[in-house]
């Protein structure tokens, strides 16, 4: 399992100061991917620190990025066909059965349904709002997912962050975001075991 080191979070320029980030560490030289996952800070900042290339493997950030994007998706009554097809290009890109070229295409064709999307959509009703508001936080992880991971094309993320964009209460927001966050830890925490 991959490792880093105090010196390796201090290079990222966390948010944290290297007392805070010592004090993380409770006496460990090294910490993986679990290890961070399991810390007592905020699940955001969780994220910022594992979902990247030097602690989990890229094949395993993009899968969790189109997970991710399922999610939000899932919350959309009726999501465009074009944004379920960009997470199977995505998929497909990943698995190396099609080429940079042909996942441009399919994230061009997502972003088109995401515009439409947001300006069809209506969400003014609480519940719409909470809504909206997990999609967002998924959309939001799959994002920094897929961009740790190397890809500028990160079809998938972009499709359902355009797509769940639409701007949710503070308190549903809020809601909705912490139980999205729990849920998306849980997920990487058995895809990086598996």
């Amino acid at each position: 399992m991959l490792t880093c080191i105090i010196d390796d979070v201090m290079s990222w320029q966390p948010c944290y100061d290297r007392e805070r980030v010592v004090e993380l560490f409770a006496g460990r030289e090294r910490l993986t991917a679990l290890d961070i996952l399991d810390l007592d800070i905020p699940c955001v900042d969780r994220f910022w620190a594992v979902l990247r290339g030097e602690l989990i493997a890229a094949p395993v950030l993009h899968e969790f990025a189109c997970w991710c994007a399922e999610q939000a998706l899932a919350l959309v009554s009726n999501p465009d066909p074009r944004s379920v097809a960009a997470i199977a290009a995505k998929r497909a890109w990943v698995r190396g059965e099609i080429d940079d070229v042909a996942l441009a295409a399919s994230l061009a064709a997502s972003l088109a349904a995401s515009r439409a999307a947001w300006d069809a959509s209506d969400a003014s009703d609480a519940a719409s709002d909470a809504a909206w508001a997990a999609a967002r936080a998924a959309a939001r992880a799959a994002a920094w997912a897929a961009s740790s991971a190397g890809s500028d094309a990160s079809a998938a993320a972009s499709a359902a962050s355009s797509a769940a964009a639409r701007a949710a209460s503070s308190d549903s927001w809020a809601f909705a975001s912490a139980a999205s966050r729990a849920e998306q830890v849980e997920y990487l925490r058995k895809a990086v075991t598996a």
